[in-house]
């Protein structure tokens, strides 16, 4: 019996979102300091990354007492 691939799907869950947006969430949720929060920018700047995925709601929080997922 022989096994092949067939086909290759992709897919991405919940809309994109901004890395940028996803930098600012980081920095709020992980309570960064100053100096951490300018760290994690210049990561996140330079990753190469436009755009993440998610089917989390946190993200579009602006209030860590909103969060849902990561209480």
């Amino acid at each position: 019996m022989n096994s092949s691939i067939v086909s290759i799907g992709l897919s991405n869950p919940g809309a994109p979102i901004p890395q940028a947006e996803i930098a600012r969430f980081m920095k709020l949720a992980h309570q960064l300091d100053e100096s951490e929060s300018r760290k994690l920018g210049f990561f996140y700047r330079k990753s190469g990354i436009d755009f993440r995925h998610s089917v989390l709601e946190d993200f579009d929080k602006l209030d860590v007492a909103d969060f849902a997922f990561f209480s």
